[in-house]
């Protein structure tokens, strides 16, 4: 997403080709669509090894009659797709050539250069899985530290190792990367062999991510070791609010991952609720269209959300990445479904095909999809984003929750704050909106001198968290001038403490109840 450049030489070295393929693939009905036109006797080899001829297809007859031509069955065309005919070679499955092309490489390598698979080709692939999944991580959250190899000792004595650990502000990220793929058996639908691949490719990466989950918390400061960058580190678990495990493959293995809660009921992962499994190409995509820090993170909240929901499902990562541009990806409140209701995802990915078609210069015009946020809103996010204070992140992914004209209410408050100040009637003003799905508020307050007064407005949010029995108040204190001083962010529970002095300000002052409004349907 941040370098274009292999890309765009690639489109201009291709040039005419591409432009034969389009023309080709333009024409209505025409054969050409499906025929390929090697260039080389090297492409033509490759073809040759990745092609089988009609009748020679035997296996798919079975050995028993009664799965004769079943879908189930083995069948050739699982490693060898393309159709040889008449001395051309045709495919009629284009998704299959697309979707697996790392399969298909990986067997043509594994059946005519075993020894280089096996000492070369593994170890690399492992390699730039992990590698590429790092850089699009850094990519999605600019300013966060991304390790990778990080070895730790656990409390057994034994040693174990996390693939990739990010630290966002108050953030955490613990990454798994599974380069192996599903066997034609397990796409197939055959038990054994899928419960095994499964187990390779998804849940052992988030058990490890768990593993590491587990042994940070139980120590609460953890001694690290990591390859890249070099060096060794403690990781404090009590800074982090929200931690993430996520599994990466470079298979593509939508039908499980687009509904991770099954593996639960299988009985093959535990706590799949707070996980999240994705392939490296839908990655790519997600890292790209969610362009800021907070939308990709709030992204995550809203997807994972939906392992618990265990109703509402699509058969592609990328519909549920749409649907949150689009909608929100929201099924709470008004958007709940109705008992014994299941919802499917589907066809939300119009606009996303568009924009890669335009990428690829298929077509002239289209917009690349982007997540709409009011310009106050927008203001607000990007301040946060450059100051970057303690628990920014926290703090923006709560205001995220809100439905579009509630989040602008509030700061549109921020004017009125700015009047009462520059009047000299107050040292603070401060509103806040409330969700009682939540059992949360979100407090925005504005000052000439933040510090000054961060602990009576903290006590004052604490009154509220207390009288509306909230489980949290998230509270910014922005100062003046707005998004270029000094913000503070807290996080006031019900059991929070402020200074003697705080309280004893807030027993003699007297205060107007807090601007609020409840929370709305997001959008």
């Amino acid at each position: 997403p941040s370098d274009r450049s292999a890309y765009e030489s690639f489109l201009q070295e291709n040039g005419d080709a591409i432009a034969r393929s389009k023309a080709l693939m333009d024409t209505f009905g025409s054969p050409s669509a499906y025929r390929f036109d090697p260039q080389s006797e090297a492409e033509n080899q490759v073809l040759k090894l990745l092609s089988c001829s009609i009748g020679e297809n035997a296996q798919f007859q079975s050995k028993k009659p009664e799965y004769a031509l079943w879908p189930l069955t083995e069948s050739l065309t699982d490693c060898r797709p393309i159709l040889h005919h008449a001395g051309e070679y045709f495919a009629f499955n284009l998704a299959k050539l697309q979707r697996e092309s790392f399969t298909l490489i990986g067997d043509l390598l594994r059946s005519r250069a075993p020894e280089y698979w096996e000492h070369k080709f593994l170890d690399e692939r492992d390699s730039y899985l992990e590698a590429e999944t790092a850089r699009l991580l850094q990519c999605a959250l600019p300013s966060a530290e991304v390790l990778q190899s990080v070895s730790y000792a656990m409390q057994d004595g034994q040693s174990a190792q996390a693939d990739i650990v990010v630290l966002c502000d108050d953030v955490l990220l613990v990454v798994e990367c599974k380069a192996a793929r599903l066997r034609s058996a397990a796409r197939r639908g055959l038990p054994k062999t899928m419960v095994s691949d499964l187990e390779d490719t998804i849940v052992a990466g988030l058990n490890q991510a768990e593993r590491f989950v587990r042994e940070l918390v139980s120590k609460q400061k953890m001694e690290v070791s990591v390859r890249s960058p070099a060096m060794k580190r403690t990781i404090d678990s009590t800074r982090f609010l929200r931690v993430f495990r996520i599994n990466v493959t470079l298979d593509l293995i939508n039908n499980v991952s687009s509904s991770l809660w099954e593996l639960g009921e299988m009985g093959l992962a535990a706590d799949v609720e707070r996980c999240w499994s994705v392939s490296l190409n839908d990655l790519r995509v997600v890292v790209e269209i969610l362009d800021r820090p907070v939308f990709f993170l709030h992204y995550l909240v809203r997807r994972i959300d939906l392992n618990s929901l265990k109703t509402v499902e699509a058969g592609d990562e990328l519909e549920y990445l749409m649907h949150y541009v689009r909608h929100g990806l929201f099924f709470h409140e008004s958007n709940a479904p109705k008992e014994n209701e299941h919802i499917r995802l589907v066809r939300y990915t119009d606009d996303l095909d568009r924009y890669y078609s335009l990428l690829q210069g298929l077509i002239e015009k289209a917009e690349k999809p982007c997540v709409p946020v009011p310009p106050k809103t927008l203001r607000l996010l990007n301040s946060l984003q450059e100051q970057k204070p303690k628990h920014w992140m926290s703090y923006s992914l709560a205001l995220m929750e809100f439905e579009d004209g509630i989040r602008e209410h509030l700061v549109s408050r921020e004017q009125e704050h700015l009047k009462q100040l520059m009047l000299g009637r107050s040292t603070f003003g401060l509103s806040s909106i409330e969700s009682h799905r939540t059992g949360s508020s979100l407090a925005l307050a504005t000052s000439f001198s933040p510090c000054e007064v961060e602990q009576i407005v903290v006590g004052r949010c604490l009154q509220h968290c207390q009288h509306k029995h909230f489980e949290e108040v998230w509270l910014l204190i922005q100062g003046v001038p707005l998004g270029k001083s000094e913000m503070i962010v807290r996080r006031i529970t019900p059991d929070s403490t402020i200074s003697d002095h705080a309280r004893h300000l807030l027993d003699q002052l007297q205060f107007r109840p807090l601007d609020s409004s409840k929370k709305q349907r997001p959008s």
